[in-house]
């Protein structure tokens, strides 16, 4: 318990610790209550959500390898920020915070993990949230996002903007960031050297290799060999 109540207070204090200015020279809106930085919604004018899950997710935020869990959660794909809802008041979660656990049906079994201090690019640099699907030997990376795009309304001229929502995939291996595509040939050559045991499970299992069930499931299992 007071592990917890310590865990509870780092938490509100990195909380608390948002400089005034964000990324695109935009004004931070805090709390007057506490400081706190609100999460201010700015998508008003755009056809869609940006969050991955439009309802609160119970969740977890891990904190120097402590977790406080039950907390409910939003994750904004098109800023790349975990929201939290406090006393019925949404809030950024700091940059400090380096991984964050979804729980989709109340489901701490099957968490979803995303973490931050992945390396791959320009764009997905070390301060962006990546989904770990899969950890080991080979680890199995997915980029969730939404870019903004315009579109024009049948017998209108009018342009309008929308989300489109994307994602890409990446294996790591040896330190080297791979891009790939849910196929099985992509699958096979990512497992090659262990393929016959993989295929055999995914058989017996009855997955066919060209979804994320099936790459999850294939990776996990390929990580438990010797």
């Amino acid at each position: 318990m007071k592990k917890l109540m310590l865990l509870a207070i780092s938490f509100l204090m990195v909380l608390n610790s948002f400089s005034q200015q964000d990324e695109k020279g935009g004004r931070h809106i805090n709390d007057q209550s506490n400081g706190n930085l609100l999460y201010i919604y700015q998508y008003t004018d755009i056809q869609g959500s940006p969050f991955l899950y439009d309802d609160w997710i119970d969740g977890a935020i891990v904190l120097n390898k402590s977790q406080l869990n039950h907390v409910k959660l939003k994750f904004d794909t098109y800023s790349n920020k975990f929201v939290i809802n406090k006393n019925d008041t949404s809030y950024e979660i700091s940059k400090a915070i380096n991984e964050v656990r979804f729980f989709p049906n109340n489901d701490t079994s099957n968490a979803r993990i995303y973490r931050k201090g992945f390396n791959i690019n320009m764009r997905l640099n070390p301060n962006v949230y990546m989904q770990v699907m899969a950890e080991g030997k080979l680890t199995l990376l997915k980029y969730t996002y939404k870019d903004l795009e315009e579109y024009n309304e049948y017998g209108s001229a009018t342009k309008y903007k929308r989300f489109r929502d994307g994602q890409q995939y990446f294996i790591l291996k040896d330190g080297q960031y791979i891009s790939t595509t849910l196929t099985k040939k992509n699958l096979q050559d990512a497992l090659n050297d262990k393929w016959a045991a993989v295929s055999d499970f995914l058989n017996k299992k009855g997955l066919n290799g060209k979804d994320e069930k099936s790459w999850i499931a294939a990776f996990r299992f390929y990580n438990s060999l010797n």
